[in-house]
């Protein structure tokens, strides 16, 4: 039996636009037979837990900026 190793790349820095956290994210990825990387799901590429829905990853400098100006 073949076993094929599998990588999925994304930024581990990146945060919920929400929340403004990452310890709770969900990454949604589909694997093609005989492929050896996942493909992000094109609908719900990520879910927070935390925010218990879909979310947008953002960078965290964002994120501040955002707040400057509130």
């Amino acid at each position: 039996m073949d076993i094929i190793d599998v990588h999925i790349r994304y930024d581990a820095d990146k945060v919920c636009s929400s929340c403004g956290t990452n310890n709770s994210i969900h990454y949604n990825h589909f694997i093609f037979h005989g492929s050896r990387y996942a493909n992000p799901d094109l609908e719900v590429d990520a879910w927070c837990g935390k925010c218990s829905g879909p979310c947008e990853l953002i960078k965290p400098e964002l994120l501040e900026e955002e707040s400057a100006y509130q």
